[in-house]
Order: structure tokens, then sequence, then C-alpha cells
């Protein structure tokens, strides 16, 4: 389509083409990569090794992008030292619970007995509520995975629920046999416990 057009301008495919190389010659207009083409991996020395390995074998080992970056070489290179020199394998984390003796305790109380008021459809009666955060920033948290030599047996990894604070926004919804409620956007300062429940609960039928 692009030649027929050029021929009813009487111009020259040839002789176009000619005139875009030298322009490109003379402002010396590099070619873009394609995708893949990285060139030769690059060496890392026996120190960079060794430094590599201890960071891949951490419990929350940075990024590929991150050590690429840390040791000035392409992703590839830290993909091949991982695979091929150090053997290891990207495993994910089996996710648990952070619970304390007490948690654990409290639960077991009360399971049977809200087990025995929602039998027989009585969980028609009941309204579920639950808060999410939702954080502006994933710094400072743990990896969903760790690396480890699949020859070797080493005990799995397991990843907590965070306990640390970190900004963000809280979002409270309920639901029931009825329907769900309408979201509310809980202050940032505000202490969600059993009285903020009911001070607000009228608000999460509107």
């Amino acid at each position: 389509m692009i030649i027929k057009e050029l021929m009813k301008e009487n111009l020259q495919v040839s002789a176009l083409f000619s005139v875009y190389y030298q322009e490109r010659d003379r402002k010396k207009i590099k070619r873009p990569p394609k995708i893949g083409e990285r060139g030769r991996k690059r060496k890392l020395t026996k120190r960079q090794q060794n430094r590599l390995y201890r960071l891949l074998r951490q419990p929350n080992p940075p990024t590929i992008t991150s050590l690429s970056t840390k040791f000035e070489v392409s992703p590839p290179t830290i993909i091949y030292y991982r695979d091929k020199i150090f053997n290891l394998k990207k495993f994910k984390k089996r996710r648990i619970h952070a619970l304390n003796a007490s948690a654990v305790l409290q639960r077991r109380r009360r399971s049977w007995p809200l087990y025995r008021l929602i039998m027989k459809k009585g969980w028609n009666k009941f309204i579920t509520s639950d808060e999410k955060m939702f954080y502006l920033a994933d710094g400072g948290s743990e990896t969903d995975f760790y690396y480890a030599d699949p020859t070797v047996k080493e005990p799995k990894k397991t990843k907590k629920k965070s306990g640390h604070k970190r900004s963000g926004i809280m979002v409270w919804a309920a639901v029931s046999a009825a329907g769900k409620s309408s979201l509310i956007f809980v202050d940032q300062k505000a202490k969600i416990n059993a009285e903020y429940y009911i001070q607000h609960f009228d608000t999460i039928h509107q």
C-alpha cells in the first residue's frame, strides 16, 4: 500500500530508502534493539558471585530488576547465574495466619456457639461485615517467594501477615441474606471496635 502511494507521487522507493539511510548515518540514528536482544552476558567476579548468592538466599530476596541494577548487568545475566551457576529454583511461600495464643483460644471458644446459632437457616438473621486496608505503598513488606536448591531438603518458608502499620485507606462493608451494603471509608484516626460498629451501624444501611 505504501509503495503504491509513493508511485502515485512519482517517487522511487529505492531512492527514498537511500536518502533515509544517508540521513540515518549522518545523524547517527541507532536502531532500537529487538526484544530479547541484550548482547553478551557480562561475567561477574568471584566476589560479586558470592554476594549475589547471599542476596538470593535471603528469606526476602530482592527482585531480579533490583539485582540487575545493583550489579550493573542485564536481568538475563542474574537469571543465568541463579539457574545455571547456583542451581537455585524459585518457590512460592505458603501464606499462614500470624495468630498468638490468646487469639487461638478465643476463636476456639467462639466457633461452636456460633455454629449453633447459624445452623438450620439461622444465618438469615445475621449480618457479616468486614474491613479491608488498601495500602498506598508496598515498601518494607515480605516477598512472596524465595530461592532454594531443589536437590537439598530444606524447611519450606512461610509468610505471615504484616504486623507493621503503613499508610492506607480502610474500607468497611457488610453483606447478609437481604443484600449488600454501601462502602464506608473509615477515617485514619478512627479506632475500630464494637463501639464504632454500633455507632455507624445505621450508616452502613444507607
